[in-house]
């Protein structure tokens, strides 16, 4: 075996230690609220809520989504969550949405959607999130809920 085989065999092997038995979390959209809106342009502020479902630590480093309006993209951005999941925890995470012009329509006729990078446990993990190699997701999509415009 050559020096780049055993290298790549030895990552792999990290890949598949690292974060072992972690359960992905779970994200829901629950609700929207309209922060601003003035002809100029509008501000959403769309909440999620993420849940750990494991027993370990779960660091959650970054929020990419998108927001649309009758399937047209009217924003999309990311921003860093600042907050940990606890074992078994749950946290809200408001993800805010400038819009152009005024609003047209309820705010819960937006749909948002995106996923949250978080970092499975173990330092080997955490080395191998910063290398690039492995960035767990947690996919979130949908529609306000109707009880929540």
């Amino acid at each position: 075996m050559t020096r780049t085989h055993t290298l790549i065999a030895f990552a792999l092997c990290l890949l598949a230690a690292a974060g072992c038995g972690h359960t992905r979390p779970t994200v829901e959209v629950r609700g929207v609220e309209v922060r601003s809106n003035g002809p100029d342009g509008s501000v959403l502020a769309f909440t999620l809520v993420a849940t750990n479902p494991g027993d370990e630590i779960l660091p959650l480093k970054r929020v990419d989504y998108r927001v649309e309006l009758n399937g047209r993209e009217v924003y999309s951005g990311f921003r860093a969550p600042e907050t940990t999941l606890s074992p078994n925890g749950v946290r809200t995470i408001v993800l805010p949405a400038a819009i152009a012009g005024p609003l047209t329509t309820a705010p819960g006729d937006y749909r948002v959607e995106g996923t949250i990078l978080y970092t499975k446990p173990g330092q080997i993990a955490e080395l191998l999130f910063e290398a690039g190699i492995d960035r767990p997701r947690a996919p979130f999509q949908g529609p306000v809920p109707p009880a929540s415009r």
